[in-house]
Formats: structure tokens, C-alpha cells, sequence
């Protein structure tokens, strides 16, 4: 059987360890809805988010991992199958690159969420997708177009491309 070269979709050359911000999307293993509820809203209410016993512990664990290494989260939203958050290193750097910072995140996240699992008797499956999508951001104007994306992204759940009912 031939092993497939997986595509590497980071910039190449770029030091992702940089000061600067970044808007970084995590989804979920197979894209199941693990994470979150969105509530929908109407004309005069936005959508509300409500997080699942796993999402709860992303949400710890995107602090904790921020508190480990250095790295500034800012802005965030927790979707069903998917977590879009604005991170910044700070200048001088952290020592740590975004890879790594998403690295500790997911392996915190699922040392966590094995223990509930193990204690409950559940079988816990793949949580994560394996990459994560980043984008540098360039200026002042991308990082509000990201912000503005990530605070719309439960008003907009049902157009997205990664909506899914189950």
C-alpha cells in the first residue's frame, strides 16, 4: 500500500512562535457535534451557545493551555463541531509556536475528558479532527473581520459549512 504524503497547509518559512495574532479553527473528530448546543435566536435575540459536559472542559483547557504557555487568548466561540479563537504571542515571543499551543490544548483536553470517561464507564471515541486551521492576522482590519466572524458564528450556525443535526 502506498502511504499518502499528507499536504502541509502552514506557511512555509513562517515562525509561528512570532509575535502577533492568529485566528485558529479546531473542529471535532468526523465533525460530531460533542462540544456545544447553539440555541437559536430571533430578530431580537442573538443565539446562545450552551456548552456540553465536553465543552466545558475545552473551555477550561483553552485557558489553562493559554496559562501554560504564554500565549494570549482573546476571543473565542465554542460551536457544536469547532472552536474559531484569536490568539496573540506576545512581543519577544512566548517560546512557544501556535502548533504548539494547540497541541497542548487537545492532549489537556482529552487527558481530561478520558478520566470522566474512564470513572463513567463511557467509551470516549476520537475527539479531534488531526490539523487545525490558522490564519496570521495581517493588520487591525483582519483581526475585526475574525472578531466580527467569531461573535456572528452562532447567528449564522445553520449556513455554515461545517452545520450538522446530529
Amino acid at each position: 500500500m502506498l502511504e499518502q504524503k499528507r499536504k502541509n497547509i502552514r506557511l512555509h518559512g513562517f515562525d509561528y512562535g512570532q509575535a502577533g495574532g492568529y485566528f485558529v479553527t479546531i473542529c471535532t473528530a468526523s465533525r460530531k457535534c460533542l462540544l456545544s448546543h447553539v440555541i437559536p435566536g430571533n430578530k431580537f435575540v442573538s443565539a446562545d451557545i450552551q456548552l456540553t459536559e465536553l465543552g466545558h472542559i475545552v473551555d477550561g483547557m483553552l485557558h489553562e493551555t493559554s496559562l501554560r504557555t504564554g500565549i494570549r487568548l482573546s476571543d473565542y466561540v465554542i460551536m457544536p463541531n469547532h472552536i474559531h479563537m484569536i490568539l496573540h504571542i506576545p512581543m519577544g515571543g512566548t517560546g512557544h509556536t501556535i502548533g504548539e499551543y494547540v497541541g497542548m490544548f487537545k492532549s489537556l483536553t482529552l487527558y481530561h475528558w478520558r478520566g470522566i470517561c474512564n470513572r463513567e464507564g463511557r467509551v470516549m471515541g476520537n475527539v479531534w479532527q488531526r490539523n487545525y486551521y490558522e490564519h496570521v492576522l495581517r493588520n487591525e482590519e483582519d483581526y475585526l473581520e475574525k472578531l466580527q466572524y467569531i461573535c456572528e458564528n452562532p447567528d449564522a450556525w445553520v449556513q455554515d459549512d461545517l452545520y450538522r443535526t446530529e
